[in-house]
């Protein structure tokens, strides 16, 4: 338990690594937390004794509070909440500031760490999706229910025997990170999910391989390796790319290619071939990249430069 500003303020970042402001903490403020904690999941419960604001984060943490009593109200990463007794919502957004105020506040808090999150959301190595919550409560009753029936079984779980084994309370940390998604509303897409069963392969997926054909299309490029890349198979990646891009792997890597060597062939440099093109965006054969180039654009290349 702590008492006071100052072991307030210690208690909250030993807990939860964050910064925190607070205003209006009186002195015969206390903060009871009673924590219990496996991998990536911590579940406390927190009791404060008296109301006061507050100005925290960011953490890297999902943090979905569950109140049993009190108030507490907060505006983070641009979205705002205030509930009362019995209702869950998510305190910050990840990787967000958060201000509020707390009054009396007895709350079941659990926190995910967001790596594991972004893991079941397949958002781990997309920097250009960042998962963010478009609201800090669930938009039903039904979907409160979800919630506070995946977070009682996971709080009794983790107190079990069983809650040792790594893959135990990996399976359950999983369950409360999917619960969360779907419950909460977010920029997360269901179709972007590679593993909603054997051999699926979602677009979020396909994106990150085709930025890395991107990234790399004048190298040496096979199936084999783009699907190491993002760690599927070069058959499950291929499937993927069948039913989100409508072609196959080296299809897609076929026509960037040929992209790129067509804005390069506009301003192809004194003395340079359009043998040397074709050769530096992987043709082997300069009479096929000929014909692949002509299927695509209607013309040789050496029309393109003019010559």
């Amino acid at each position: 338990m702590a008492h006071g500003e100052n072991r307030v303020l210690q208690a909250l970042h030993d807990l939860y690594g964050m910064g925190v402001g607070l205003q209006d903490l009186h002195s015969g403020s206390q903060l009871m937390i009673q924590r219990s904690q496996r991998g990536a999941v911590a579940v406390d419960r927190v009791m404060s004794n008296s109301r006061f604001s507050f100005d925290a984060g960011p953490i890297d943490s999902l943090m979905v509070l569950h109140l049993r009593g009190g108030t507490y109200e907060t505006t983070t990463g641009g979205v705002s909440a205030h509930v009362a007794g019995w209702e869950p919502l998510i305190a910050f957004q990840p990787g967000s500031n958060a201000i509020g105020t707390v009054d009396h506040m007895d709350t079941r808090t659990i926190t995910i760490d967001m790596d594991l999150v972004r893991s079941v959301s397949d958002t781990a190595h997309d920097d250009r999706r960042r998962l963010r919550f478009t609201s800090l409560t669930a938009p039903s009753h039904g979907l409160r229910q979800a919630w506070m029936t995946t977070a009682d079984y996971a709080a009794r779980a983790l107190e079990t025997e069983s809650a040792a084994n790594p893959l135990f309370h990996d399976t359950v940390a999983r369950a409360l990170a999917g619960t969360a998604l779907a419950v909460f509303p977010n920029t997360f897409e269901l179709d972007d999910l590679h593993y909603t069963r054997a051999g699926f392969v979602g677009a979020a997926t396909v994106r990150r391989a085709q930025a890395f054909v991107e990234a790399c299309a004048a190298e040496p490029l096979t199936p084999a390796v783009v699907a190491a890349h993002v760690q599927l198979s070069a058959a499950a990646l291929e499937d993927g790319f069948r039913r989100h891009l409508s072609c196959s792997v080296m299809d897609f890597v076929t026509r960037l290619r040929l992209r790129r060597a067509h804005e390069e062939l506009a301003a192809l440099p004194a003395g340079t071939s359009v043998a040397q093109v074709s050769a530096r965006w992987g043709w082997t054969s300069h009479r096929r990249f000929v014909d692949d180039y002509r299927r695509v654009y209607g013309e040789i290349p050496r029309q393109r430069t003019g010559a």
